[in-house]
């Protein structure tokens, strides 16, 4: 039986063996009488990105403006609505320091009035009475009289004594107005970091435009070498239809790369305090390594020079005068006027009058305004402490945090340049093994995509160092500090 088994077998391998099979397709469409004619890859038109964007106004010509970073910075500081609004709480506390401090000073008074003054009487014995100085006889009925009269004064007021209030309130203003210089130079520390974010912002996208027009660029030689292999004979029509498509996808990305280079662009400007409309270059710069970046000094530098700080600091003091003020409100105020009168008919003599006044004045009740005051002092110095306290806390916070984000901006920047390396030499190799048919066109489209992806690294690992760098100035107050400058001079000869 086992015999027979084989035997029934071989006879089977034998008849399947002596079947023909098809011919496989040919790798060259070739066309056929009565059919559609073949696909031909060649009929697909190739996909072409569109030139760079520049919003304008139509008829509009206009000089391009050419920025470095350290210029752009002071622009801001000129332009941005951030600072100009800083400026003017500046000069709303120095006149407020003007008004308080015009309480201790003395003040000259002079007024002048005119009074008409009419005055009837009832009926009498028709006696006379006096009109415009002349006297008038009466007839037994109703009588007036009018007299004009002129006042004339002048005055000397001054406060000897309220027991503070007047000086507390000086210096609550005083320390306010220190506190809004300090709120400026914090506005600025913010607007230069904001320019420097939006600056590298457009540089990235300008460097990942530069990435995805390379990536074309690759992505058309290989979609040529497929096409050559493809007339030769040696490649299906399959490799063609791939390599088109993600030519399309490279020039699908280059367009939205280029929208988001005008995006930063406009970004940019805005943060500058221009018109998204301005044409704008900007020159190549990165932001330099800080010379120190120590824990222990960045805090200590921080705690020195930080102005938001400085401002909570001053705004407690502030608060802490003001709650003197308002204990001393309601106390006794003493004061004094001394002045000269000159007062009579207006077409009399007018007659000199001395005035020399002390005055006290105080309430006996005041139906709480005093310990009303108290209390809403006292709530704001709490407010104002807690502030201090948080402000504290956020200093801490920006400097570990920038610090953590330095270090590893550092180390993804030289991975990231291995990475490139390495990419760039797995494309050449792709390309290489695929023309001589060792390899096909997925490693290459792999490899390519590869080495984009360690381009984008590249320029991403970059920005995030310029990021971190600037941010760790802005942590510090110190935009343009730090050896900011040397990256703007060149370096003397060795």
């Amino acid at each position: 039986m086992a015999g027979r088994g084989l035997l029934v077998a071989a006879l089977l391998v034998a008849s399947m063996g002596a079947q023909e099979l098809p011919p496989p397709p040919p790798d060259v469409p070739t066309a056929v009488p009565g059919e559609p004619p073949p696909f031909d890859p060649a009929m697909i038109p190739e996909a072409r990105p569109m030139p760079p964007i520049q919003i304008k106004l139509p008829g509009t010509q206009s000089s391009t403006a050419r920025l470095n970073l350290f210029d752009a910075i002071l622009l801001s500081w000129n332009n941005q609505p951030d600072v100009l609004q800083a400026q003017g709480e500046l000069r709303q506390r120095e006149g407020a320091v003007v008004s308080e401090r015009s309480a201790l000073l003395p003040s000259i008074e002079l007024t002048s009035s005119y009074s008409h003054i009419t005055t009837n009487s009832g009926g009498g014995d028709g006696g006379s009475v006096i009109v415009g100085g002349q006297v008038v006889s009466g007839g037994g009925g109703s009588s007036s009289r009018t007299v004009d009269r002129l006042n004339n004064r002048i005055g000397y007021n001054q406060v000897l004594m309220d027991w503070g209030r007047s000086r507390s309130l000086i210096k609550e203003a005083d320390l306010l107005r220190q506190a809004a210089v300090a709120n400026l130079l914090a506005t600025k520390n913010d607007v230069a970091l904001d320019v420097k974010e939006q600056y590298y912002s457009f540089t990235r996208a300008l460097g990942l435009e530069l990435v995805a027009e390379d990536d074309l660029a690759n992505r058309q030689q290989q979609l040529a070498l497929a096409r050559a292999l493809y007339d030769a004979g040696e490649m299906a029509a399959g490799d063609v239809v791939r390599a088109q498509s993600a030519v399309t996808a490279s020039v699908v990305s280059l367009n939205d790369l280029r929208l988001e280079v005008e995006t930063a662009r406009q970004d940019l400007l805005l943060s500058l305090g221009l018109s998204p409309l301005v044409d704008l270059e900007i020159e190549s710069f990165q932001e330099p390594a800080l010379p120190n970046t120590e824990l222990q000094y960045l805090l200590e530098k921080a705690v020195v020079q930080r102005p938001d700080l400085l401002a909570a600091q001053r705004e407690v003091q502030a608060r802490q005068a003001g709650v003197g003020a308002a204990y001393a409100l309601g106390r006794p105020e003493l004061s004094t006027f001394t002045g000269i009168t000159y007062q009579g008919t207006l077409d009399g003599v007018q007659f000199p009058t001395l005035t020399a006044q002390l005055n006290l004045a105080f309430d006996i009740y005041d139906g709480g305004a005093r310990a009303g005051a108290v209390t809403s002092a006292e709530g704001r110095l709490l407010v104002s402490e807690a502030n201090l306290r948080r402000t504290e806390l956020e200093v801490n916070r920006a400097i570990t945090q920038v610090l953590a984000q330095l270090l590893t901006a550092e180390e993804n920047v030289v991975a990231a340049r291995s990475g490139v390396e390495s990419a760039r030499e797995g494309v050449r190799i792709a390309e290489g093994r695929y023309r001589v048919a060792l390899g096909s066109l997925t490693d290459v489209l792999d490899a390519q995509r590869a080495f984009v992806q360690a381009q984008t690294d590249l320029v991403n690992s970059i920005n995030d160092l310029n990021l971190a760098r600037a941010r760790a100035r802005h942590a510090l107050a110190a935009p343009l500090e730090e050896e900011f400058v040397t990256g703007f001079t060149p370096s003397p000869p060795e």
